[in-house]
């Protein structure tokens, strides 16, 4: 299946000014990040550990 760009997203998000751009600052610009100040102290395991428990080599 080919990759289709989707430029007009649902009403509701353009109405409140979020569209592709936005979706695009709030991604790069890690504006996400002040909507989860905790972010921080999440510890994720090492690659090591990750593969292990998938069971891979």
């Amino acid at each position: 299946m080919p990759f289709v760009l989707i430029r007009k997203k649902s009403t509701s998000r353009v109405q409140a000014g979020k569209d592709s751009a936005y979706d695009r600052n709030y991604g790069t610009k890690e504006i996400w990040r002040q909507e989860f100040p905790d972010i921080g102290k999440v510890q994720l395991p090492d690659r090591s550990e990750l593969f292990e428990f998938f069971g891979y080599a």
